[in-house]
């Protein structure tokens, strides 16, 4: 099995769990006859999205089995082919922080929705939503302007320095900037948790299974 292949299955399966995840979602809402709200509409955005990504990333690597090879070396002379890979990458990455975003922000609106009594957990909220679209648009404007003039994003793919930015290092950092936010998000709800009016050991149940929800 090579590695198209392998990228191809673990696609398959990490979408298949993502839209099994939220048909169990929009399932409950019908069966308990409750409105659909902002979180609800916000995952299944992030859903669409994702699954664009993998139909994009699954067709890149199998029409252009050799771009995966192709955009790892250094190389400067791109065939039509390596050029149209490149391209789909760099289109699957522009979508990856609006994705994300979108997700975060959904868990936050659900935050509002079951916690929405405690007015500093509300301006928490929008804080940490303001920062997540922040960060999101940066990212995509970053991502879109990795390169002038552009189109040197997919015809050198180590990214000629004289007109990219470093693109490993853009991603590195990005990566820490979003486990970062990622960390907040969670860790958010447990001290409202813990304010219940429940025993300990009840607390300690729920804000386990709060953020098992969460991931």
């Amino acid at each position: 099995m090579d590695q198209n292949e392998e990228e191809t299955i673990v696609g398959g399966v990490m979408a298949g769990i993502a839209i099994a995840s939220v048909a169990l979602r929009f399932y409950s809402r019908h069966t308990q006859k409750a409105a659909l709200k902002m979180d609800d509409w916000l995952i299944l955005i992030a859903l669409l999205g994702m699954i664009g990504i993998d139909v994009i990333s699954i067709y890149a690597s199998t029409v252009y089995p050799d771009g995966s090879e192709t955009a790892s070396t250094e190389s400067h002379e791109y065939t039509a082919d390596d050029v149209q890979y490149t391209k789909l990458l760099f289109t699957t990455s522009v979508l990856y922080f609006t994705i994300t975003a979108t997700t975060k922000l959904s868990i936050l609106s659900m935050y509002n929705r079951l916690f929405s009594a405690s007015a500093a957990f509300r301006l928490q909220i929008v804080i940490l939503a303001a920062l997540v679209v922040s960060f999101g648009v940066a990212c995509t404007l970053a991502d879109l302007l990795n390169c002038v003039p552009l189109e040197w994003a997919w015809i050198n793919s180590q990214a000629d320095p004289r007109y990219c930015i470093n693109f490993n290092i853009f991603w590195f950092a990005a990566g820490i900037c979003e486990a970062f936010i990622d960390v907040l998000i969670i860790v958010m709800p447990i001290r409202v948790v813990f304010l219940l009016q429940f025993n300990r050991a009840k607390k300690i149940a729920v804000a386990a299974l709060f953020l098992f929800g969460v991931l």
